[in-house]
């Protein structure tokens, strides 16, 4: 398999953090391009077609997830990985809907990203603990059974 190409929607020192660590890493991941803007993003999707799309999820803009909904329906070889800190089960509901399949936390090492890159790519979704424990909260609470 060829490097898995990624393209990120990022900060600047969170994309500084990740191409370092690639770079230092045989690990068959190439970041392609960095951008800020979602709309920019949008434009290189068309042009790259880059394998995954990680995007900083900490602004919650009905804009980005419009954004990603639109590069899910164009590109949907492209496949999106949120980074987030303590989503809220309403977002996290609302990323999945817009075409997110996994999910990174701001604080994930070098080690737990590319795994997360690498099982996105065979095809699972990725999901930390902080995510599926919330998940997995409301899940209880909605199907509690009350004695």
């Amino acid at each position: 398999m060829s490097d898995t190409r990624v393209l990120m929607i990022e900060t600047p020192i969170y994309s500084h953090f990740v191409k370092n660590a690639i770079r230092r890493a045989i690990c068959g991941v190439e970041i392609i391009d960095i951008v800020d803007q979602a709309q920019n993003a949008l434009d290189l999707v068309r042009t790259l077609q880059p394998d995954i799309l990680i995007v900083d999820l900490r602004n919650r803009s009905n804009a980005l997830l419009n954004t990603l909904k639109t590069i899910g329906f164009e590109n949907p070889k492209t496949l999106i990985v949120g980074r987030t800190k303590d989503p809220e089960i309403d977002f996290i509901l609302e990323a999945v809907s817009a075409g997110v399949i996994g999910f990174i936390n701001d604080q994930t090492s070098c080690d737990e990203l590319l795994n997360a890159i690498h099982t996105i790519r065979e095809g699972y979704p990725y999901y930390p603990q902080n995510v599926v424990h919330r998940v997995v909260k409301n899940l209880q609470s909605k199907f509690a059974v009350v004695n």
